[in-house]
């Protein structure tokens, strides 16, 4: 890959660059305030003495002379972070019709988990600002958030929380006549779409025997058209290899955890587009870690890097960088534009979808 880009062009490079670890850096602050409880002074929040934001910052021990800090505070943090609260599952179909009533199943229980008053949480898929900057929706509530999950082995394994309520609405508006959905959980995604008039039938495709088993006991029967629901027990891609998906209006995929355990699940199921395109929870976000990863190859270039560079993987990260470097290795970026369009969602996809040149 070859880069002749002006000094301006290239400036404007770098800075990309330099957002992309800016990104890295503000994800890692958030992941790692997420999976602490008890972090923020909630006496002195309440007594209107400091801050949410304030509790944050003051937990990182950022450093205010810094103007770059400062920048990343306003553009990157103070977006991100909001007070909410439960209305999204009071209000959501789902919680209104269906009763969850804990149960234990071999080493799987139904029931319910707790985000604990002040504690953040991933809220909805995050935004990507004009420059790829990347804000996250983190909330926060004053009150205790209870929200039904499935445990195995006393770890959540799946769970409805308002990130899963919001991050599907779209999918949700776009499901029509005949749905097939990788994936089951707790069937919220099916319960909603069975709702619909223009969904003439759901099937579900879904691995975990166990987790079928709660389903079909526990929440199923309670659904208004279960008529509508088709459950087959399956390995996501072992059904897309002998199935043809055209036979269905719309392909729903939510077998990953996370955007970070999505990313290697997204890359084989494009595999399998052909006339149809999926629809995917969390793509923004999986397409986001993408986006960094193309931008290495850019950073890379920029350092010399050669195929040699590219010879080995030792994890799957390594194995999409590696991919990336081949597709792009016989191609010229002449001006700061035609980077910029490689990096946009539409131009992604098609990279993720073009055979590599290795």
């Amino acid at each position: 890959m070859e880069i002749k880009l002006s000094k301006s062009d290239l400036k404007k490079l770098h800075n990309l660059i330099d957002t992309k670890y800016i990104n890295m850096s503000v994800s890692n602050m958030f992941e790692e305030f997420n999976s602490y409880y008890g972090l923020v002074d909630k006496k002195k929040i309440e007594k209107n003495q400091t801050t949410f934001l304030d509790e944050f910052l003051n937990y990182f021990e950022i450093d205010f002379s810094d103007k770059e800090n400062i920048e990343i505070i306003e553009k990157s943090i103070k977006p991100a972070i909001r007070e909410v609260n439960d209305v999204v599952l009071v209000n959501n179909p789902y919680f209104q019709n269906i009763n969850i009533k804990p149960i234990q199943y071999k080493n799987y229980a139904l029931e319910f988990d707790t985000y604990y008053a002040y504690q953040t949480f991933a809220y909805n898929d995050v935004i990507f600002t004009d420059d790829f900057r990347e804000i996250y929706q983190i909330g926060y509530s004053k009150k205790d958030i209870k929200y039904p999950a499935i445990s195995k082995n006393n770890i959540i394994w799946m769970c409805i929380t308002p990130n899963e309520i919001l991050t599907m609405e779209q999918s949700l508006k776009d499901a029509h006549g005949k749905v097939l959905t990788f994936g089951l959980g707790l069937g919220y995604y099916a319960y909603m779409a069975s709702l619909k008039e223009d969904v003439q039938s759901i099937t579900i495709v879904e691995f975990d025997q166990n987790i079928i088993d709660i389903f079909e006991k526990n929440i199923l029967p309670q659904f208004a058209h279960k008529e509508k629901i088709n459950i087959i027990k399956s390995d996501a891609f072992k059904y897309l290899k002998e199935n043809d998906v055209e036979q269905y209006d719309y392909v729903f995929v939510d077998i990953y955890h996370g955007a970070n355990d999505g990313l290697p699940l997204y890359l084989r199921f494009k595999n399998y587009e052909k006339e149809k395109e999926f629809s995917y929870w969390l793509e923004s976000s999986i397409l986001g870690l993408y986006r960094r990863l193309v931008l290495t190859i850019f950073e890379e270039c920029l350092d010399n890097y050669s195929d040699d560079n590219y010879a080995k993987a030792k994890t799957s990260e390594d194995r999409i960088i590696n991919d990336i470097y081949f597709k792009l290795k016989n191609k010229t970026f002449a001006s700061y534009e035609e980077i910029y369009d490689l990096l946009t969602d539409d131009e992604l996809k098609k990279l993720i979808k073009q055979k590599c040149e290795n």
